[in-house]
């Protein structure tokens, strides 16, 4: 299942902190989840190169019903980026679902060195972003 929901290679290396925490039953499974990979490699197919010390903190609070339906709050902090949002109706079989992101308003120029394809461009200026994703999260 996971090979289907990241359909690209995905590369780690290095020290990180991740907490990770299930209670509940099948029915209703409380997930808390709180990573910091700010001292860790980390690769995602040609959309990401992160290297050692760059911020990359996650933290999502959700609730996972029946086994398959997750709904609720998620943040990180990447690099210059702040990114808060809300993960909704997300079927984790059929891939089925919404994600809300906001962000603020950080340095396009910060990306060119993490995004492979960016970075012979010369990039200025800033940006804030507000998305939704719905539908089949696996088509992203």
């Amino acid at each position: 299942m996971a090979k289907e929901a990241l359909p690209f290679n995905i590369g780690f290396s290095g020290l990180g902190q991740v907490e990770l925490s299930f209670k509940g039953t099948r029915q209703k499974m409380n997930i808390y989840l709180n990573s910091d990979l700010a001292p860790a490699v980390l690769t995602y197919g040609h959309f990401l190169d992160k290297p050692k010390g760059v911020p990359f903190l996650a933290v999502l609070d959700a609730v996972i019903q029946e086994g398959q339906l997750l709904n609720g709050d998620l943040s990180v902090r990447f690099n210059e980026v702040l990114a808060k949002g809300t993960v909704k109706n997300l079927n984790l079989g059929t891939g089925q679902g919404q994600i809300n992101l906001i962000t603020n308003k950080h340095s396009v120029a910060s990306w060119g060195p993490l995004v492979p394809f960016l970075r012979d461009l010369d990039l200025s200026g800033s940006m804030k972003v507000l998305t939704n994703w719905e539908g089949d999260l696996h088509n992203l």
